[in-house]
């Protein structure tokens, strides 16, 4: 059994959202890789038209995603608009 069979297991991984220069949305599984050449990330694309980021909504994405669409993708670094973290929380002081 991997990872991938549980979506209780995808949910507690790192969630990224990768914004590329086309207009598409890349949704990580994991912690994506970062090398000279690009970002490695293993996730699937999306076809989410708001901007905003809410979190619950893309964890009951990885939750209801058929695992045949997840994949893994190089992308160079010239593709890349940019990504956020969806996971990270701000300290309150």
């Amino acid at each position: 059994m991997t990872s991938l069979d549980s979506p209780a297991t995808m949910n507690k991984k790192l969630l990224y959202l990768v914004w590329l220069q086309n207009g598409y949305k890349f949704l990580t599984i994991e912690m994506p890789g970062f090398n000279p050449y690009g970002l490695l990330a293993k996730g699937f694309f999306i076809s989410d038209d708001k901007n905003s980021l809410e979190l619950a909504d893309y964890q009951k994405m990885v939750e209801t995603q058929p695992r045949d669409t997840i994949k893994e993708v190089m992308f160079p670094w010239h593709m890349i608009q940019y990504t956020v973290n969806l996971m990270f929380k701000a300290k309150e002081r």
